[in-house]
């Protein structure tokens, strides 16, 4: 048995009256990988930053770190095993990435500055850096907004690996990443892992995706380990719920179960789900696309690109259908040209018979709304949530006075499952999926019949997005709202969906009720994606 590497005794992070971690222990070997797992805010990011002496303002600290042998809590020894001996990717590559610079900037400038080379030198190196990422020497010159979420994610493991490291931590490096995507990023880490026998580090909150990395892993809830060792069957109640959280790809459960209320619910017969399309599809479509195509001209190239190529269905009232596919198939650009966010090239949107690409009128675009994957760019961070609500419904004239708005801002608010004395606070002051509630309520403020939902539940951790899952149920059922549930996660399409269309490159391959897709895919990149998901 090798001496461990990382040792951590008694850690404790206290801000202010807040206890935010309390009474961590576990050590890692050289080699070894350990999984940290829990939901938002349990202090699994906190906990991997206070390894590192990245802790916030004001913060105090005790216990004990040792990285061999030296104490890792010394700021002489953070700075020079940071980077070096220890290296981080980060959650999230859009804030880790300077938009300024270019990819090979990003390398140069971190090459050397850890490893001391000169700038030739670190050229030389950055292109090597991308090929063991898999990344063409081609992106060097590429700004991040021009790589796809996949690259960027490759790009930031890549930077991570600059200064040789023992130890790479891995905070949530696959979070809203499409399931093919996320297998290839777990691949490169195993494989990296392996050729250069490091330890790693991987936190997350979706345990099925710890199963594929690691067998031991510590369970945090509110800054405390309640379960530690091998998941292979999970002991703790708090580690059970969490498993349970998540959408099964076997059946579909009534309502999904959540840490407050962990009991499985039941099972909808494949014969009644069946049944219910059966009923909804006698009624005529309310929203038909006809041969839709939208291109896009790339800068420096001739001719245009197809980001939606000759799209057709039909969506009925009271249905959900689901939009899967891979990062860069269309699904957005098809929503997106739906709503006239995106012009179109050519072909029909007919809402109830009328083509919208012809007559946009006001009427029609209040009736169909998006709700975006991001609700805090989503939201004005300078209006309070009831200013925030309360803007559509008077730009529509939906009440005939102020004071009756106002009103319905409290039950939009009831309606998502949020308190009255909220209409005064700023996003800013709200939890992610808090966020994404005020989100679906600015939607619903419209009083609209249709509902376009884009990864909106993508970035969530299990346990908050089987309730937002939920509530879309449960709002859809209460108003008789219709849904476009856009997802690259084929578990959480199975749990809301009737029908599923699946794109690929521009192109519908594929659209089948949802149980017959999932037993039997009549396309093999259905087979693929259904394969890749975590189970």
């Amino acid at each position: 048995m090798s001496e461990p590497l990382l040792t951590v005794t008694d850690l404790s992070l206290r801000l202010g009256s807040r206890i935010l971690l309390q009474g961590i222990q576990f050590s890692l070997a050289a080699g070894q990988s350990l999984g940290i797992v829990g939901e938002s805010g349990s202090g699994k990011t906190l906990l991997a930053r206070t390894l590192l002496g990245i802790t916030p303002p004001g913060a105090v600290v005790t216990g004990a770190v040792t990285w061999a042998g030296q104490d890792l809590r010394d700021p002489e020894v953070q700075r020079r095993v940071r980077g070096s001996q220890i290296g981080m990717i980060f959650q999230e590559p859009g804030a880790a990435l300077n938009p300024l610079f270019t990819a090979e900037f990003h390398l140069v400038e971190t090459l050397r500055c850890l490893r001391g080379l000169s700038v030739g030198e670190a050229r030389q190196q950055a292109a090597a850096r991308l090929q063991e990422v898999n990344l063409s020497p081609e992106i060097l010159k590429r700004y991040p907004h021009q790589l796809s979420g996949g690259q960027q994610q490759r790009l930031l493991i890549a930077l991570a690996l600059c200064g040789d490291p023992q130890l790479l931590v891995a905070d949530e490096p696959t979070t809203a990443l499409d399931v093919t995507i996320q297998a290839q990023i777990l691949a490169l880490l195993k494989t990296l892992q392996q050729q250069r026998q490091l330890s790693l580090i991987f936190i997350t909150h979706d345990l099925p995706l710890l199963r594929q990395l690691t067998d031991n892993a510590l369970v945090l809830r509110q800054g405390q380990i309640v379960e530690q060792g091998s998941l292979t069957a999970a002991a703790h109640p708090y580690t059970q719920a969490l498993l349970a959280c998540r959408p099964p790809l076997d059946r579909v459960l009534e309502r999904l179960p959540t840490l407050a209320a962990p009991q499985p619910s039941r099972v909808i017969p494949e014969r009644e789900q069946i049944e219910r399309l059966q009923h909804l599809q006698q009624q005529p479509p309310l929203l038909s696309v006809r041969a839709l195509t939208t291109t896009f001209s790339l800068p420096g190239k001739r001719g245009q690109v197809r980001a939606v190529n000759s799209v057709s269905f039909d969506c009925y009232p009271g249905e959900t259908l689901g939009i899967v596919g891979e990062s860069g198939s269309g699904k957005s650009t098809l929503a997106r040209t739906i709503l006239g966010l995106v012009p179109a090239h050519s072909g029909q949107v007919l809402w109830q018979g009328e083509d919208l690409l012809k007559k946009r009128q006001h009427h029609h675009r209040r009736q169909i709304q998006m709700i975006f994957q991001d609700p805090y760019n989503a939201l004005n961070p300078r209006l309070t949530i009831g200013e925030a609500l309360l803007e559509p419904m008077l730009l529509h004239r939906l009440y005939p006075s102020r004071a009756a708005a106002q009103s319905q801002v409290i039950t939009l608010l009831s309606w998502v499952g949020l308190e009255a004395d909220g209409a005064g606070r700023y996003p800013h002051q709200f939890s992610g999926g808090q966020r994404q509630r005020i989100a679906i309520a600015r939607a619903l403020a419209c009083q609209p019949r249709l509902l376009v939902c884009d990864e909106c539940v993508s970035s969530l951790d299990v346990s908050i997005q089987a309730q937002i899952l939920n509530l879309l149920k449960d709002l859809q059922q209460r108003l008789d709202l219709t849904y476009l549930f856009i997802s690259h996660d084929l578990s959480v399409v199975r749990f809301v969906a009737d029908r599923i269309l699946v794109m690929c490159h521009g192109e519908a391959l594929e659209l089948a009720p949802a149980p017959q897709l999932y037993r039997h895919p009549q396309q093999d990149y259905t087979r693929r994606l259904l394969a890749a998901v975590p189970t």
